[in-house]
């Protein structure tokens, strides 16, 4: 080992060379918390990290040999620290936090790496006896990547946010234990006059555990003094305070405030409120204030309980979904099931109820039918009915009158042979047609009825088939196939065109849409049986 000292870290990475060539074994070197602080104050001089424009990228982990001081980030420190899948790890020798963002700016990265086989590998921050990042003294950390995870301490083991503000944007924070608070995150101030803050625009906090025996909270978060929680993006999950008068497994809230304007919070755990646990009290001392909690939008699958100590609780659920809640907390909305567990919360009263879908008709006895639909809120006994008369029977297509066969008139042609003229009344093609040269068969067929003119941009009241499409527009049987304020009552008609003319006019007619055996192939190609098609829809033999 004095010959890897000697050389130092150029000339053991020659030798890690030459020994992998002789199928040795050397130990691995890792930095010291003392380079790395060497490097944000700029007085390191090695290899272990590569320097970009205000970011440090770790090359190799980052390990406390000593009593090495925490990774200090001095107020006048603005400092992006990537991980590069390395660890910066506490565990050996510290006792206070891994890194300690003590009134400076920390961004923290993880551009990350592949191992041998293949599996993409996090960064850490790990190994903090008093949380794996501590923020104070207004300083800021922001979290793009990496994992915080195996730290412990008294409060907000994964990261205690003390006069400060935090800014969680990816990564995740998981597998922290606090002995009191915050199992993930604690965000609080030294008194309720100062203003320290969370927002979480992403990543997870999942896993941590609060082991707080009195009356505290927070498996996941936890909210003290005045300070403040917006929750917009992220999930907050899995996380466990333990403790019989302990409460919030995703979030408590003790005298701060909590906003939730998305994200998930599901599958915690606590003795009470196992989703959000909000505490209040009256007076101005250090821990005493208001506390609350506002949810527009999101997924709460977890309680809501409240700890009131003089009226100085607001709770407020505008929005989102939610599994269990008092109705008190909904702020005059309402809730509708899911079907999936949860309910959503929607704006409800006398002037905008959630109906549910009408009913069958019930016939009244005296002309008119009835349906009813219910409001589908949970709790609300109001329904809607809506009464008309009950149509007339429609009156039944008019069915083809047979075809009269003019007398056959004799052509002299001589010698040659006499020709016989069929004319039908109906005559019905058997290749490709128009959408319009359709409707007039079908016009034809029900005996020319009058109508007005189509108000069709394309179809002039002097077009052939105008007075068949202007019947087929009035009696609404083209609203599949012409929503708008065109026809192209010139184009071939296609599958799917003769399948909706014929559904609507069905429903016209009061009959039951027949199976067509027919009416085949793709919905885009010209139908070319038009007259099979039509004779199998009124149950008639086709023209010869």
């Amino acid at each position: 080992m004095k010959m890897f000292e000697t050389f130092g870290r150029r000339g053991f990475a020659v030798l890690t060379s030459m020994a992998l060539c002789a199928g040795l074994v050397l130990p691995s070197f890792a930095a010291s918390f003392s380079d790395l602080n060497n490097a944000i104050n700029g007085t390191y001089q090695g290899d272990a990290f590569s320097f970009d424009d205000g970011k440090i990228t770790l090359k190799e982990d980052v390990v406390n040999t000593g009593s090495e001081d925490s990774i200090t980030i001095g107020s006048d420190k603005n400092v992006t620290l990537d991980l590069a899948s390395w660890k910066v790890d506490y565990s050996e020798k510290g006792t206070g936090s891994t890194i300690w963002v003590n009134g400076g700016k920390l961004t923290l990265e993880d551009s990350g790496r592949v191992d041998e086989d293949g599996e993409q590998v996090s960064g850490q921050v790990t190994g903090g006896k008093n949380s794996g990042v501590y923020v104070e003294e207004n300083g800021s950390f922001t979290m793009n990547g990496g994992v915080i995870t195996g730290n412990a301490g008294k409060d907000g083991a994964g990261v205690n946010v003390y006069n400060g503000a935090f800014h969680m944007t990816g990564g995740e924070i998981s597998g922290n234990t606090a002995k009191n608070n915050g199992g993930g995150v604690a965000v609080g101030n030294r008194n309720m006059g100062n203003a320290a803050t969370f927002t979480m625009e992403g990543g997870k906090i999942t896993g941590n555990t609060a082991t707080n025996s009195g009356g505290g909270g927070g498996g996941g978060v936890w909210v003290k003094n005045g300070a403040e929680f917006v929750m917009n993006k992220g999930e907050i999950t899995g996380n466990t305070i333990t403790g019989a008068n302990c409460g919030g497994g995703g979030v408590g809230v003790h005298q701060g405030s909590f906003t939730m304007n998305g994200g998930l919070i599901a599958d915690n755990t606590a003795a009470r409120g196992d989703g959000v646990q909000v505490h209040g009290t009256t007076g101005s001392g250090a821990n005493q204030g208001p506390g609350s909690f506002t949810m527009t939008d999101g997924t709460l699958k977890g309680d809501v309980t409240v700890v009131d100590e003089g009226g100085n609780v607001s709770v407020s659920v505008e929005g989102g979904n939610v599994s269990s809640l008092d109705d008190k907390y909904l702020d005059g909305k309402g809730l509708v099931d899911n079907g999936d567990g949860t309910s959503r919360v929607v704006t409800h009263g006398d002037e905008n109820h959630t109906w549910g879908s009408w009913g069958d008709w019930t016939d009244n006895g005296d002309g008119t039918q009835t349906r009813v639909r219910d409001c589908l809120v949970r709790g609300c006994e109001t329904s809607d009915s809506m009464t008309e008369e009950i149509p007339s029977e429609p009156t039944p297509p008019t069915p083809p009158t047979t075809p009269t066969t003019p007398d056959e008139p004799v052509i002299d042609l001589g010698e040659e042979e006499v020709i016989d003229i069929d004319d039908p009344a109906v005559p019905l093609a058997a290749g490709p047609v128009t959408r319009g040269e359709f409707l007039d068969y079908l016009w034809r067929h029900e005996g020319e009825p009058a109508a007005t003119a189509p108000d069709f941009t394309d179809v002039p009241g002097d077009h052939e088939y105008a007075p068949a499409i202007g019947w087929a527009q009035s009696i609404g049987i083209l609203e599949r196939v012409a929503p708008g304020d065109s026809f192209d009552p010139d184009e071939l008609v296609t599958v799917a065109a003769v399948r909706d003319i014929l559904i609507e006019f069905a429903e016209y007619a009061g009959m039951e849409m027949p199976e067509l055996a027919t009416l085949m192939g793709e919905d885009d190609e010209a139908v070319l049986n038009c007259d099979e098609i039509l004779a199998e829809f009124f149950g008639e033999e086709p023209a010869e």
